[in-house]
């Protein structure tokens, strides 16, 4: 007998409006009920929401086959499954992995997998089910992989961060509610602080390469201002510098999370763009013209020949640590450009976006001057005593 019920999803392109699961009632025809649980949180991208979607779409759909009449009070209940604590973790594993591209993040999580399983079989607490887990139990794993690994406090709060990462898949799967890392905080660890660019030295940098190797200055701007991975500035092709919409156009199989990109150019960056020759589609944006060259001016622009994997940061060293004597990083012009942006007014939520991060724990890590800068907003705030 064909139900008097549909379940369809309602997904619209833009992702600031909320997506939701909704049930069709054919005999009235209207929408009878919408489920927006489960679907939006902390997901940003079309994909994502299609499968939060999908998920709550074939629970409801099974829920109508047994019986579940909508019109009553009361939404329908997901079916746990009685996953134990390793199969759980290696699903989450599988998802993750699928959609992370970047060799050396695909490396700590499998490492990370190993380890945590290898804590669990020593504790002896592998075929638990996944229910019973709370944050004491994560807590003693994570202290039985510093004890087997010999880790100290930085290998135990990078553990612990990946592990929140794979319990927050397995709560956007619906297979559990809570979080058992929460509550699980951070070891004291001194880690070393990035050496940032001054405003004074940013500036010598920039007049220095405007003898040495002027293209090299935009390359620098793509990674300050829009924070475009080094990597993805390497596979930039001319056709994807779409200067009518003024977005570069990235592809999902150059960046690091395979995911498109859309990324703003700004008037700095497009300015510089005008002046280049980017009528050869299949060009890279920063290639060389001659393989091997010796000269450095032949590096850095739109030319047929992709830029070798290392020049960019060996190009720094020679220049900036070597000859200027300026002991700072290349990749760290991203920590001053979201350092600036926070100050320009931008919130964490708004780079996050701008910088395609998949949460804001990874931005804030770029953030290294938050504090001061949160200060300094608020500095008129603190009133007086009288």
């Amino acid at each position: 007998m064909k139900s008097n019920f549909e379940v369809q999803i309602y997904a619209p392109e833009n992702l600031s409006e909320d997506w939701y699961v909704y049930i069709y009632d054919n005999t009235e025809r209207k929408i009878i009920k919408k489920i927006y649980k489960g679907i939006n949180r902390k997901t940003t991208t079309y994909e994502g929401r299609m499968i939060n979607a999908s998920a709550v779409k074939k629970v409801i759909e099974k829920e109508l086959k047994s019986g579940y009449n909508p019109k009553s009070s009361g939404l329908p209940q997901i079916k746990k499954e009685n996953f134990n604590i390793s199969d759980s973790y290696k699903l989450a594993y599988d998802h993750i992995t699928s959609l992370e591209r970047a060799r050396s993040t695909l490396n700590q999580y499998r490492t990370h997998l190993n380890y945590f399983t290898e804590a669990l079989r020593v504790l002896g607490w592998s075929n638990y089910p996944l229910q019973d887990f709370e944050p004491f139990h994560i807590l003693q794993v994570l202290e039985k992989i510093r004890e087997i690994f010999g880790s100290g406090n930085d290998a135990f709060n990078k553990d612990l961060k990946l592990s929140r990462r794979f319990f927050r898949v397995l709560i956007e799967k619906f297979i559990i509610k809570i979080n058992p890392t929460a509550g699980i905080v951070n070891k004291e660890h001194r880690t070393e602080e990035k050496r940032l660019l001054t405003d004074e030295e940013l500036t010598i940098v920039i007049n220095h390469f405007k003898f040495v190797c002027p293209s090299y200055i935009l390359f620098m701007k793509m990674c300050n201002l829009i924070g475009i991975r080094p990597e993805e500035c390497r596979q930039i092709t001319c056709k994807m510098v779409n200067m009518d919409s003024r977005f570069f156009e990235l592809p999902y199989s150059i960046t690091k999370n395979r995911k498109k990109g859309r990324v703003f150019i700004p008037d700095d960056i497009y300015n510089d763009l005008l002046k280049l020759d980017l009528k050869n589609a299949d060009w890279f944006l920063f290639g060389t013209k001659y393989l091997n060259s010796r000269n450095i001016h032949n590096y850095f622009i739109p030319a047929p020949n992709q830029l070798p994997k290392n020049k960019s940061n060996v190009l720094w060293k020679q220049e900036i640590k070597d000859k200027l004597g300026i002991d700072s990083d290349m990749y760290w012009l991203k920590s001053k450009g979201v350092n600036n942006k926070l100050k320009n007014g931008m919130s964490m939520e708004d780079i996050k976006y701008v910088l395609r991060h998949s949460d804001t724990d990874i931005t804030e890590i770029y953030a290294t001057e938050v504090n001061e800068i949160t200060q300094m907003k608020v500095r008129d705030k603190y009133g007086t005593m009288k």
